[in-house]
C-alpha cells in the first residue's frame, strides 16, 4: 500500500509530464488526506476542481502537497487509503 508522501510524489511526476489527465483518483486521495490534515479546504477543491485553468490547479496542488508534507514532518499520522477504511470502519 502507498503512502501519501508515495502518491504525491508519482502524482507530482505524472503532473509535470503531462498535466491533469486521468489522475482523479490520486487526486482525491491526497484531498482527502489533505483534509484530514486540515489543509485549507478551498486549496483543496481548487486542486481537484477540474472547471478551474490548469495553472492554478498546479499551484493548489504544490501548496496542498507542501502542507502535508509539513504536517506529516512535524508528526502527524501517515494516510494511506487502507488506513481511511479502517478509520470509516470503526
Amino acid at each position: 500500500m502507498e503512502t501519501t508522501a508515495q502518491i504525491i510524489n508519482a502524482l507530482a511526476g505524472r503532473l509535470l509530464d503531462h498535466g491533469f489527465g486521468d489522475d482523479s483518483l490520486d487526486l482525491l486521495v491526497i484531498a482527502h488526506a489533505a483534509r484530514d490534515l486540515g489543509v485549507n479546504d478551498i486549496l483543496v477543491q481548487l486542486m481537484i476542481d477540474d472547471q478551474q485553468p490548469e495553472v492554478a490547479r498546479m499551484r493548489a496542488f504544490a501548496r496542498v502537497s507542501s502542507a502535508i508534507s509539513s504536517r506529516l514532518d512535524a508528526g502527524g499520522p501517515e494516510i494511506t487509503p487502507r488506513s481511511r477504511e479502517l478509520a470509516a470502519a470503526l
